[in-house]
C-alpha cells in the first residue's frame, strides 16, 4: 500500500523545504553577509601581482592549482565561494580557498590547498593551521577537505575530481 499526501499537506510541506535553487540562492547571500561582516578583521595581502590568474568565472584566485579546482567545482556545478573568512578560536581569522556546499545533503565543507609544501616556512605555518583547524572541530572528511601539493608533486586533477565527486555530488 503506498501512501499518499494530500495536495492541501503537499503545499504546506513545500513552504517549509525549499528547493535546490533557492537553497543554494540563500547560501550564497549567506557567504556575501560573512565577507561583509568579517571585512573590517580580515585584509587581503597581495603576493606575486605581476600575473593575474583567473577562473572560468573569471575570478581572480592566487595559484594556478586554485584556479583548476574553482574551475573543477564550477565544471561540476558545486556551489562555492572563494577565500570567505572563518574565525578559528586561538588562531583568528583565516580565508580558507574555499567554502563549498554538496546541494543533496545541504552540508558545507572547507576546502583548503595547501600548495607549497617543500617550502619549510609554510609548512610551518600550514600545520599551526591545521592544528587550529582541528581544535575547532573542523575534521578533513567530515567538514574539511585538503588538498597537498609541491614542485616534485603537482596537484592531480584527477583526485580533484575525486574529491569532488566522494564529499559534494
Amino acid at each position: 500500500m503506498v501512501n499518499k499526501i494530500s495536495e492541501p499537506k503537499l503545499e504546506k510541506i513545500k513552504m517549509y523545504v525549499k528547493d535546490d535553487m533557492a537553497y543554494i540562492c540563500d547560501w550564497y547571500k549567506k557567504q556575501e553577509e560573512i565577507i561583509a561582516k568579517a571585512s573590517k578583521y580580515v585584509y587581503s595581502i597581495k603576493v606575486g601581482e605581476d600575473i593575474e590568474i583567473l577562473t572560468e568565472k573569471g575570478e581572480s584566485v592566487k595559484s594556478k592549482s586554485e584556479k583548476i579546482i574553482a574551475d573543477k567545482l564550477n565544471m561540476m556545478n558545486i556551489p562555492y565561494c572563494y577565500e570567505v573568512p572563518l574565525y578559528l578560536k586561538g588562531y583568528g581569522y583565516v580565508k580558507p580557498d574555499f567554502k563549498v556546499l554538496n546541494v543533496a545533503t545541504r552540508k558545507e565543507y572547507y576546502w583548503e590547498h595547501y600548495g607549497m609544501m617543500d617550502n619549510k616556512d609554510y609548512i610551518i605555518k600550514a600545520l599551526k593551521k591545521k592544528n587550529s583547524y582541528i581544535s575547532n572541530n573542523f575534521i578533513v572528511g567530515d567538514n574539511l577537505i585538503e588538498t597537498y601539493e609541491s614542485q616534485s608533486c603537482p596537484l592531480d586533477t584527477r583526485n580533484v575530481e575525486k574529491i569532488i565527486k566522494t564529499f559534494l555530488v
